[in-house]
């Protein structure tokens, strides 16, 4: 099941290559995110619209497939053509495609609701530790400073007030 169609790169309008089989790309995309992955999440991921996995992570998911496939296919392309030039557009694809998947190797980007290789689901990194203060400074600030003037009518530090 590949997570994108030949019918979603974005070739805008250069035609694709008579001769050339752009769906290969599209698998190839599919194996490479899978590949990359696969370590993490249970492969393929179930792309489709009633899903465990989140929208936002489908959609990039689809994205980084979009992105390699059309990359891939133009750097063919444009290797057939024996241009020696790197084609730059398809070059910033693979790039940012890569830089996506990475992060989610990482760990950095969690694919929500995607199942993990151990049957599970990813949490998202959150803080364990809630560090709150007793008071907050503001107050305890004016409860130690901004106290009522004595009765001279001058400022008298709360530590060294006397008993009149």
């Amino acid at each position: 099941m590949a997570y994108s169609q030949v019918s979603d790169m974005l070739t805008g309008d250069i035609p694709l290559a008579s001769g050339s089989d752009a769906s290969r790309y599209v698998d190839d995309a599919t194996d490479e995110i899978d590949s990359r992955i696969g370590h993490i999440y249970s492969t393929p991921l179930d792309l489709t619209e009633p899903s465990p996995v989140s929208r936002p992570a489908r959609l990039l998911i689809k994205r980084v497939a979009n992105f390699l496939a059309t990359g891939r296919y133009l750097m063919a392309v444009n290797a057939t053509n024996q241009r020696l030039e790197v084609n730059a557009y398809a070059e910033r694809l693979i790039r940012e495609a890569s830089e996506a998947l990475d992060m989610i190797a990482s760990g950095a980007i969690i694919l929500d609701g995607a199942p993990t290789e151990d049957g599970g689901e990813l949490a998202a990194s959150v803080p364990l530790i809630n560090n709150l203060d007793a008071e907050s400074n503001v107050e305890a600030f004016y409860d130690r400073i901004a106290m009522d003037p004595s009765p001279l009518g001058v400022y008298v530090h709360p530590d060294r007030a006397l008993n009149w």
